[in-house]
């Protein structure tokens, strides 16, 4: 007959015929063997189990201990299915409300005069190639009439020719509401490079050493001009393709709200940000000199060095931004694809009434002079 269990504290190990108590088949019970080992009160590898749980599988037999864990199992995963539901949720709704805001915050801007008390200088960078396209800049800036503070400007001229042609120009962009203009020589007479004769540097293919080194000159500008300012929030320095053209006063945009404010350079285009690839364009940054802005610079120019004209400085932006050697606690904000839209979204995706809202319109995506002039 079966025995009552015996008690020590509540949980020893009582003595246990058949095996029944070890959640074993009768079967196993009756050969006297519990994986491999004989069953004898406990002894002899049948592990001891606390009092309840022994008369809890006895009175509910063994299929029943056997189903605990399945249904264990199934319950874990749909906790965890819920979970990952309820996260996913929550995500979506963060989301929304974010592209809310940023909805209210950017149409607010397109009414908004510039802040009084914050100085802007635009830096640009031209050869003689594209000097037709720094005029056809110029041209739609003055038709802004730019309001009071006005920005300063100023050019980076990439070869002789160029540097000539800038100085005739100046007074022209004077008149464009700029407060000031300089033009800066960006080259050294340099025989492998330069039309001995004429200085001249003419068109460079895209993406080639020549092409990227020329790129990469344009980071040092950036940085002399960033170090040169107070390191405060009213000064605020604009780098800008010349492939580009303002269709209104970006500066309402320009927020001083993170150390760099940047065009999106994604090929995939949301409207309004808040589901885009966020991929920061080198050739439309609003620079706001903070220890963060000037750390990103150093490791900029760094990895331009160490490229060797291999890679472009977009490329090399977007390696700094995603390394390990990220500056730390760098704050880059990315401007709506609606108002700031990249060639691809503004000749490829937008419609004729969402063109007319773009503020700056950016010719990438489109390479080569010609194919930017048509």
């Amino acid at each position: 007959g079966v025995g009552a269990p015996a008690r020590t504290s509540g949980s020893a190990c009582a003595s246990r015929p058949n095996g029944v108590a070890n959640g074993i088949s009768g079967a196993s019970a009756s050969a006297g063997v519990s994986n491999g080992m004989p069953v004898r009160n406990g002894v002899g590898g049948a592990p001891c189990v606390p009092f309840a749980l022994v008369n809890e599988v006895s009175e509910n037999g063994p299929a029943a201990a056997a189903g605990l864990a399945p249904r264990s199992f199934a319950v874990r995963v749909t906790i965890g299915l819920l979970c990952a539901c309820l996260l996913c949720c929550s995500s979506y709704v963060l989301a929304v409300v974010s592209r809310a805001r940023a909805l209210v915050r950017w149409e607010a801007a397109y009414d908004t005069p510039p802040p009084t008390g914050m100085n802007w200088t635009v830096l640009l960078s031209v050869n003689e190639a594209w000097l037709d396209f720094y005029i056809n800049w110029l041209v739609h800036a003055a038709q802004l009439k730019l309001s009071s503070p006005q920005p300063a400007l100023q050019v980076i001229a990439m070869d002789a020719t160029s540097l000539a042609e800038l100085g005739q120009l100046s007074g022209m962009a004077t008149l464009c509401s700029f407060r000031s203009v300089r033009v800066i020589r960006g080259f050294e007479p340099d025989r492998a490079h330069e039309d001995a004769s004429r200085g001249r540097s003419g068109p460079l293919t895209y993406a080639t050493p020549p092409f990227n080194a020329m790129m990469h000159k344009r980071l040092h500008f950036v940085s002399q001009l960033l170090r040169a300012m107070p390191m405060d929030d009213r000064n605020g320095l604009l780098f800008v393709d010349v492939d580009s053209v303002w269709r209104r006063d970006p500066r309402p945009f320009l927020q001083p709200t993170h150390d760099v404010l940047s065009q999106n350079d994604a090929s995939w285009v949301d409207r309004w940000l808040s589901l885009m690839p966020r991929r920061p364009c080198g050739g439309f940054m609003a620079y706001f000199k903070t220890a963060h802005t000037i750390a990103l610079m150093d490791r900029w120019l760094e990895a331009a060095k160490k490229s060797d004209g291999r890679m472009g400085d977009q490329g090399l932006l977007w390696e700094v931004l995603t390394s390990h050697d990220r500056p730390a606690g760098l704050r880059v904000g990315m401007l709506p694809i609606g108002a700031f839209p990249n060639g691809n979204a503004y000749f490829d995706v937008f419609s004729h009434s969402e063109r007319a809202r773009a503020v700056v319109v950016h010719a990438n995506f489109m390479i080569g002079a010609d194919a930017k002039r048509s």
